[in-house]
């Protein structure tokens, strides 16, 4: 599904180029989950720009699915990236003032899926977690502190 070859992407300063990320290679399948752990400032959020078809400034092949993507514009890349592409944040980003099931929805809604396509999925997966539609709008908490 995921294929990544030789993915570099450098940042050009005073001293010259510095590359965040080098000769990455990486293969994901349908249905596998991906852990990336490394220390702060070690480009992994460079990796997931590029991954999620945000980022186009970087040099290499990556196909998604049938897709070369790194031969396509970033105009024909966003199709992609607005069906396939979702991320959950550690910090919630959530609306305040609006429900969970209008949460969930918003990001649906840009994938032009019927809204009673979208109604089903959200209240699945409200089913899934045991929320009611008629919650009450979220109130964020901060996350738990880390452990050090």
């Amino acid at each position: 599904m995921i294929r990544l070859r030789n993915i570099e992407k450098c940042y050009q300063t005073n001293a010259g180029f510095t590359y965040v990320l080098r000769q990455i290679n990486l293969d994901i399948a349908e249905g596998e989950f991906l852990t990336v752990m490394r220390p702060s400032g070690a480009g992994k959020s460079t990796l997931l720009g590029i991954v999620g078809m945000y980022d186009h400034t970087w040099e290499g092949e990556f196909s998604f699915h049938e897709h070369t993507v790194h031969r396509l514009s970033a105009k024909d890349r966003a199709p992609l990236n607005k069906r396939y592409v979702g991320f959950v944040f550690r910090q919630f980003h959530l609306l305040e003032d609006v429900t969970v099931a209008k949460n969930l929805d918003l990001p649906l809604s840009y994938r032009d899926l019927p809204r009673s396509e979208r109604q089903a999925m959200v209240a699945d997966v409200l089913d899934r977690v045991s929320i009611a539609e008629g919650d009450e709008p979220v109130e964020q908490s901060e996350p738990p502190p880390t452990a050090h």
